[in-house]
């Protein structure tokens, strides 16, 4: 192939970037949300399992409804 042909065809080329969302990202980000959730229950049952500590229980309605959410 000619140079001028080869020229011709990379002149006349059109190049777009298209960003998308790759299947992973969008697991990573269902993950992200889930381990978010877990970390703020987890956080609320320390805090439960504090204040029951602290008046002398050892479990309570709360600390077993964190726990199923967990589960």
């Amino acid at each position: 192939m000619p140079p001028g042909q080869i020229q011709n065809l990379i002149d006349n080329l059109d190049i777009r970037l298209v960003f998308t969302a790759h299947p992973t990202e969008i697991v990573r980000h269902t993950i992200r949300d889930k381990q978010r959730r877990m970390a703020k229950i987890l956080r609320q049952l320390d805090q439960a399992e504090e204040s029951l500590r602290a008046i002398g229980l050892s479990t309570s309605w709360e600390i077993e409804a964190l726990q199923d959410q967990l589960n």
